[in-house]
């Protein structure tokens, strides 16, 4: 018979996942394998004549079933009917919770999980975009972090308090991304990363010609030392929100970085990443999406990654008649 705390390192596991599309049941499948093995113990151990030991132990079985029955639609829901039931069982079948700090290639699989989980939800781009949040949002972004750090190699009395730390440090996150998501909001935006470095642009523009359907983005911001750092990219034939490989004679792509008049050019590899259009509304004058790529330029020459750029502008668009190729 599996031991609880084994189950329980797999659920931890599980449950730190990647999350998926919620249907009206639990989350993700990280219940099954404990569902299956209360069920178990509620058909086989628990007949005849019962102490008291064995009838609080039946009363855990019986409520953690009922819990795990319960609908789940978002991961918070189902760490918290985690915490419920590890709170249920942990008393009952202690000698079955023997790893009480996490510590060992189950605590190691579980931190990692965590880690995936929080990259899953926005974090670690929070992370990232922490030189161009505002001044209070980085700081919000810093102390996550320091949680996202300490949470994992923490000691704690019981696994039920381990897991209400990281239902604690999961929707600390999740404000943390929804708060990056509105200040980005705010304004046009054209952001892009280079070899994980992030910048932001002052000047953030769209153009759309008409005759060809073709995008421009452009994005330029200069640091207080006068560095200056622009994004260039026009991509012809978009014809709707979908997937554009940055290949063929409608594709240009440059970043410039340097003081001027002093700048090193890279220019796109062709073929190496593709854009993805999420709105475009030429009538709302509204453009949404987010591309990556390679390019090639400066001494050598060298290539740099182009990690991401996004963009969402809605106020400093033109719209021309003509064609952009």
């Amino acid at each position: 018979m599996i031991r609880l705390a084994a189950v329980f390192a797999m659920f931890v596991a599980l449950v730190f996942a990647a999350p998926v599309a919620a249907p009206a049941a639990p989350f993700t499948t990280a219940f099954d394998a404990l569902n299956v093995e209360l069920a178990t113990r509620r058909d086989n151990d628990f007949s005849g004549t019962l102490d008291a030991a064995q009838k609080k132990q039946k009363s855990a079985v019986l409520k953690s079933l009922s819990t795990i029955a319960k609908p789940a639609s978002t991961l918070a829901q189902d760490l918290a009917h985690g915490v419920t039931v590890i709170g249920l069982l942990e008393k009952p079948y202690a000698a079955e919770f023997t790893s009480r700090t996490g510590v060992g290639a189950a605590g190691l699989a579980t931190i990692q999980n965590l880690l995936n989980l929080l990259s899953d939800y926005g974090y670690e781009n929070a992370g990232k975009y922490a030189s161009v949040l505002s001044t209070k949002l980085a700081a919000a972004a810093s102390a996550v972090n320091g949680d996202l750090f300490s949470v994992p190699r923490a000691t704690y009395p019981s696994q039920t308090a381990r897991l209400k730390a990281y239902l604690k440090l999961h929707k600390k996150h999740v404000a943390l991304a929804k708060s990056v998501t509105q200040e980005f909001a705010k304004g046009d935006l054209v952001l892009w990363s280079v070899n994980d470095t992030y910048r932001r642009g002052t000047t953030a523009q769209c153009e759309w010609y008409e005759g060809d359907n073709t995008l421009q983005i452009f994005g330029s911001v200069t640091s207080p030392s006068g560095v200056l750092n622009e994004a260039y990219f026009l991509v012809g034939g978009i014809d709707g929100p979908g997937t554009y490989p940055l290949t063929g004679a409608f594709v240009e792509g440059t970043i410039r970085s340097g003081i001027p008049p002093n700048l090193t050019t890279f220019t796109l590899n062709p073929g190496s990443g593709s854009l993805v259009i999420e709105t475009v509304d030429p009538a709302k004058k509204r453009f949404k999406g987010h591309l990556s790529c390679t390019l090639t330029g400066g001494a050598g020459p060298s290539i740099i990654a182009l990690d991401e750029l996004r963009f969402d502008v809605r106020k400093d668009v033109s719209i021309r008649t003509g064609n952009g190729f």
